[in-house]
């Protein structure tokens, strides 16, 4: 018995302002063509099995194949997407097209390539390498590679701002946009592989003013974008990041603007300041939900994460200051962060694990998701009674983790039901916040929690790399045991905060977080991290060490 499909599919436009679109057919009829009224770019379409019927309505396009399926027969079918200027983009399509075959093999041992130089000192195309990861559990062999992966699969070379960006997103949103807040979610891998590349956008991006962007456009060269309130915890993340995993302490001296770097970090620890309330004590950054988490409305104001967030601040620029002999600063910087993290108890829900939202008026919101979490323990957990640290452990696992994903926001938050997109909302999680919430379980101290959780993840990479957001669906979606999946709607198909995967592996499960002065190489490593494996190929300060995990904590071997 035969069953009939049609199978049809929608080619991008820009729903956004569907009138700087143009679509439509060449002059042969067999390739779609999306052109940009206000700049020469066009995007080109070519099939190498000629389709059933091909149309354009000026806005988007429509292409349709008719096929005749037994039960559990597949089909593939083979297109190909050239952009760029000018008349060589049809051109280049219809040529791929033509030679799908030869054009498809010749991608694959690219990207082979790529991904192997990756991993290799001295490959030739990176400045640097990310180390090998060897262990005989597949979740986390998975897992960090997978993170890799999409990493790599957001690296452009070909845009006119820079010869080499991580850009936010693709294939559909974000392609040529590079924003903070993902970009500090894969520091250390950045770092890493390209360490001149991430200091040259750290110079470019502590220069702006953050109450006015938060990405930079590198097809259109130039920033672009509105305030987003955690843009300035995620670039001084990076930028301390940059300066611990490289020991380039000649940045700190470095102008950059018209400041030094060492004066750009300490404008981004202090600008809370600008926003303290004298009557309790924290800082409020306003109620604009856009800036904030957008979907989530309560999420406002004076929150416990981002308050948390700048007291660890704070005391890195103790830290760094004391590093550098500016006894005097550090002094001020470290009183600053006491006096601040002393009101942030304030907000928290007693023997409810979840933290409040202080508005002007003084009522005190509850606020149920993952970013206060994450924020609150991997800022100040050192702070929190281990009675608290339990309820947030408690909270964290009863009321967000699932089976295999997690919910950004508990289906018990006030504002559950006005938060509708997959990656803030409580149907699904952004990528980059399970590693940032295991993360914090390890930062509380809840090891095994974290890794447990972790592990399974690994479940979504079956579809392919880590998207924007893992969706939770179907008649169990409000269960422990929610089936998830690719979020479709407005998110992207793959995205940079999904490198994450990769990026704790390294700084958490393994460890690997120098000192400012680089006696000290490793983050905890007394305590076991509940795994056996290797990270090799580390590289730091022109050498390649080895880290090796096992039941009594981590131990640094020199190549």
């Amino acid at each position: 018995m035969e069953e009939t499909d049609a199978i049809r599919a929608a080619l991008p436009s820009r729903p956004a302002n569907g009138a700087d679109y143009r679509a439509a057919l060449n002059e042969s009829g067999a390739v779609l063509l999306i052109s940009d009224v206000k700049t020469p770019a066009k995007t080109a379409f070519a099939f190498a099995r000629k389709p059933d019927a091909l149309d354009a309505d000026k806005q988007q396009g429509a292409v349709t194949w008719n096929f005749h399926l037994a039960p559990s027969e597949g089909i593939t079918i083979e297109f190909v997407m050239a952009y760029g200027e000018g008349n060589p983009v049809t051109a280049n399509a219809v040529h791929w097209a033509k030679q799908f075959g030869a054009t498809f093999d010749e991608a694959g041992k690219l990207w082979e390539k790529r991904y192997l130089d990756t991993f290799t000192p001295g490959n030739g195309f990176f400045e640097g390498n990310l180390p090998v990861l060897e262990t005989d559990d597949p979740a986390l062999r998975r897992n960090y590679y997978m993170g890799v992966v999409t990493m790599l699969l957001m690296l452009r070379d070909q845009l006119p701002g820079s010869p080499r960006v991580f850009s936010a997103g693709g294939p559909r949103w974000g392609s040529s946009i590079q924003f903070i807040w993902d970009t500090g979610m894969m520091g250390n891998l950045f770092a890493l592989l390209e360490p001149k590349v991430m200091k040259t956008y750290l110079i470019q991006t502590l220069q702006w003013d953050l109450e006015q962007y938060f990405a930079y456009d590198y097809y259109a060269k130039r920033a672009s974008g509105h305030r987003y309130v955690a843009n300035y915890p995620m670039l001084f993340r990076l930028a301390t990041t940059y300066l611990r995993v490289t020991g380039d302490r000649a940045f700190l001296s470095q102008k950059v603007g018209d400041k030094t770097c060492l004066e750009q970090l300490d404008r981004l620890a202090l600008n809370y300041q600008k926003y303290l309330k004298p009557d309790s004590g924290l800082a409020d950054f306003g109620g604009d939900k856009n800036q904030f988490l957008e979907c989530v409305p309560t999420y406002i104001h004076a929150t416990a994460g981002i308050n948390a967030a700048y007291v660890a601040m704070l005391r890195e620029m103790a830290t760094l200051h004391d590093a550098l002999g500016h006894r005097e600063i550090a002094a001020a910087r470290r009183a600053a962060a006491d006096k601040l993290v002393a009101a942030i108890p304030g907000l928290y829900a007693a023997g409810k694990g979840f933290w409040r939202a202080r508005y002007p008026d003084g009522q005190q919101v509850d606020i149920r998701h993952c970013l206060d979490f994450q924020f609150v323990a991997k800022s100040i957990a050192e702070d929190l009674s281990l009675a608290v640290r339990k309820e947030m452990r408690d909270f964290c696992v009863s009321e967000l983790l699932t089976k295999s994903w997690m919910r950004a926001q508990s289906l018990q938050d006030p504002a559950a039901a006005c938060s509708i997109r997959s990656d803030h909302g409580p149907m699904g999680a952004y990528s980059g916040w399970p590693p940032e919430t295991a993360d914090g379980l390890c930062h509380l101290g809840y090891w095994k929690e974290a890794l447990d959780f972790y592990r399974r993840c690994e479940a979504v990479t079956h579809e392919g790399a880590f998207s924007q957001g893992h969706v939770l669906y179907g008649p169990k979606s409000r269960e422990y045991d929610a089936p998830v999946r690719i979020a479709d709607s407005l998110t992207c198909r793959e995205a940079l905060c999904g490198a994450n995967f990769g990026d704790v592996m390294i700084r958490c499960f393994f460890g690997f977080r120098p000192d400012f002065d680089g006696k000290n190489l490793l983050w905890k490593p007394d305590h076991p991290r509940g795994f056996i494996g290797e990270l090799r190929h580390l590289r730091y300060q022109g050498s390649m060490y080895t880290i090796r995990s096992d039941e009594q904590g981590i131990h640094l071997e020199k190549e």
